[in-house]
């Protein structure tokens, strides 16, 4: 949700939660960002299966229709990597994402396509092929992405520990976190020192493997 955290173009949408889960308890899964009101949601397809899943990838692979504003959206566990593309496994069935040449993805940094892994949660927008594949938007592709909310309870340099709906978690900062307010998505000129107990906050960042959590963009509620 993107360094830079997400793209300037799209901070709006970051506040926005997109039905999926990229991990489990109170880390809520991120879709990729769109213009401010986007929600999308993708579901099972009776039937049916591309005809060219592309080398080296699911053979098997369910058609898939994409219920909301944008049909150029994918979500899923990485269940296979070959060349230039992966294999995205979900609820709505198995569905293939190509990258293109130069292609960056965000993985708490701007990084190439090869940086993702298998098993990893992959949220992309791009353009559907006739195949039923997506070609992936080059910086619109978030890895293990989450988002928490809740209040802080405490907040040190370097993380900071917050009071969710489920418990007590201590988050870490990205060395690219950023800060904004809300409403109006300003950024917050003090940044982290800016950061108080008491406040009640929203963020986004990656989910790392041991259940942590780096926060990569935080904003702050604001009455």
């Amino acid at each position: 949700m993107v360094g830079r955290i997400v793209s300037g173009l799209v901070v709006a949408a970051l506040i926005l939660t997109v039905d999926c889960t990229a991990a489990d308890g109170d880390v809520t899964g991120y879709g990729p960002p769109g213009p401010a009101g986007d929600a999308f949601t993708a579901v099972a397809a009776p039937g049916g299966s591309s005809a060219d899943p592309g080398p080296d990838l699911t053979a098997d692979q369910h058609a898939v229709v994409i219920e909301g504003s944008d049909p150029g959206f994918a979500s899923g566990r990485v269940v296979e990597i070959t060349d230039g593309a992966i294999a995205l496994e979900s609820a709505a069935g198995v569905r293939v994402v190509r990258f293109a040449p130069d292609s960056k993805v965000w993985k708490e940094f701007h990084v190439s396509p090869e940086a993702i892994e298998l098993g990893d949660w992959v949220d992309a927008r791009g353009t559907p092929q006739p195949d039923g594949s997506l070609l992936a938007r080059s910086e619109w592709v978030f890895v293990n992405i989450g988002r928490l909310e809740g209040t802080l309870e405490e907040v040190s340099g370097d993380g900071a520990v917050v009071e969710t709906i489920r418990g007590t978690r201590t988050i870490e900062f990205s060395p690219a976190v950023e800060v904004i307010r809300v409403p109006g998505l300003s950024p917050v000129e003090e940044g982290l020192s800016a950061l108080r107990p008491g406040a009640a906050v929203g963020m986004v960042g990656l989910v790392l493997p041991d259940d942590g959590f780096r926060a990569t963009r935080i904003w702050v509620y604001e009455n």
